[in-house]
């Protein structure tokens, strides 16, 4: 039996070892997330104007094309109760902080990550911003959470061809989604309104409850919070859950009507917006989402003063 054993513990031993050695090898590699929580590290005081939220923030808002030190902490399905994960680990941090933007979509408050198809996308919340967003010990790790077959690529792409998988500026924005590789905006809206539609409101309490803690934050430290629903396509906005949109846009309404640092605006169909602005039907390109920035940095210089209660 002792020679069995030694015979195992000889093939798991160098197998443990080839696992530790690419897992440090994952996280080695620059990623968008990993990327991020250095700006935070090194620059959250610096930060006055703040945008988290999902692909809405990450693709249709760039930084650049703000006033103030503008930083974009999006990332793609990134839930509110992240939003709020996020926002309290560097909060004592964000001296600087004057205001935080956060689209609002017609799933915002009806779709939890970890609850999701894409709770692969978990893991990167808990190895690089080191958050506790699940119990899953797959979640922990790069080996476990993706294929081999991914990973091996992600390693030969970045130590052979020095290609890693950042797609961000040094602003946060999402670079991914330009005019040269726009979507038709007539399936991509079919297509994302069957997505969209979620089968209850059982995630409703939790994500507007991480709003909220957001909010009162916020409030203590004089930070405006601006919400606001970004512009779509018509093949998507006419195919929009009415239930969703309207139970989405009285939330936002009593939100800013409770809380005097929350202002919401709706540009769902802002006419400014036209087909080539667009990268899909619910996401903006690299054209639109200039327009959009201009017109949400406007918006909040020139935001109107609100009664104190």
């Amino acid at each position: 039996m002792q020679p069995f054993l030694k015979k195992i513990i000889l093939f798991i031993l160098p197998l443990l070892a080839i696992i530790a050695v690419a897992e440090y090898l994952l996280r080695q590699i620059p990623n968008d997330y990993s990327l991020k929580v250095r700006t935070y590290q090194a620059q959250a005081e610096k930060i006055e104007t703040l945008i988290l939220g999902n692909s809405y923030a990450f693709y249709d808002l760039n930084p650049a094309w703000f006033t103030g030190n503008t930083y974009n902490g999006g990332h793609v399905a990134q839930t509110l109760d992240l939003d709020a994960a996020i926002f309290h680990k560097y909060e004592t941090r964000l001296t600087g902080l004057k205001y935080l933007i956060i689209p609002i979509s017609d799933m915002s408050f009806f779709f939890r990550l970890e609850n999701s198809a894409e709770t692969w996308r978990l893991k990167n919340y808990s190895i690089y911003y080191h958050l506790r967003t699940t119990n899953r010990i797959a979640d922990y790790f790069e080996v476990l959470s993706l294929p081999f077959s991914i990973n091996r690529n992600r390693l030969i792409a970045w130590y052979i061809k020095n290609d890693s998988s950042s797609t961000i500026t040094d602003l946060g924005y999402g670079t991914n989604y330009n005019s040269r590789r726009g979507q038709d905006l007539t399936i991509s809206g079919l297509e994302t309104s069957k997505v969209h539609k979620v089968p209850d409101f059982k995630e409703y309490p939790t994500e507007v409850g991480a709003l909220e803690q957001i909010i009162a934050a916020c409030a203590k430290s004089n930070v405006r919070v601006i919400l606001f629903i970004p512009p779509a396509y018509s093949t998507f906005t006419s195919k929009i859950d009415p239930l969703q949109l309207r139970t989405t846009m009285h939330t936002c309404d009593s939100l800013a009507a409770a809380c005097r640092n929350v202002y919401y605006f709706n540009l769902l169909n802002d006419p400014a917006f036209t087909a080539s602005d667009y990268f899909d039907a619910d996401h903006l390109n690299e054209i639109g989402a200039r327009k959009l920035s201009l017109m949400v940095d406007s918006i909040r210089t020139h935001l109107p003063a609100r009664p104190s209660r």
